[in-house]
């Protein structure tokens, strides 16, 4: 058994119903704000703490991507 396998097992989870990662759902987040709402819910019924997943993308947004469009500017 893998240790994705022994984790879930530990928890009473199935594998494949752990969200590991962004684009690892039946459509994109980024198609409209309803399928960005129903990918958190998703993350929250697993339990995700949403709060703490919006300070990692507000820092993105605040401090790495403007790096990113000076660096493609240059």
């Amino acid at each position: 058994m893998s240790a994705n396998g022994r984790c879930c097992s530990s928890l009473a989870r199935r594998p494949h119903s752990i969200l590991v990662g962004g684009d690892i759902t039946p459509d994109t987040p980024r198609s409209s704000p309803e399928a960005f709402r129903d990918f958190v819910g998703r993350y929250m019924e697993a339990g995700v703490n949403v709060e703490q997943a919006a300070g990692y993308y507000e820092y993105i947004v605040r401090e790495v991507i403007p790096h990113l469009k000076h660096g493609a500017s240059t």
